[in-house]
């Protein structure tokens, strides 16, 4: 499904060492479409019947968000 679209394309740039400003831009910018439009939805679709699965999404798609800013950052240099 759409998760398993994102996973794939995250990890697939994710294995090349070397990645030029675009791919890197490309990897920023995948991480926080799965993040936000994917794991945070989620988390808010499940907020009301299990908060505790709602909680392990939001934490996955927090770290998720810390990995694209450090990237930016990094990107920025």
């Amino acid at each position: 499904m759409v998760s398993i679209y994102f996973e794939r394309k995250i990890k697939n740039l994710e294995k090349n060492d070397k990645l030029d400003r675009d791919q890197q831009r490309d990897l920023i910018r995948t991480k926080v479409e799965y993040g936000f439009g994917i794991i945070m939805e989620q988390a808010d679709r499940s907020i009301d019947t299990d908060y505790s699965a709602a909680l392990v999404y939001y934490k996955k798609a927090n770290i998720i968000f810390k990995q694209a800013r450090d990237l930016g950052i990094s990107v920025q240099n």
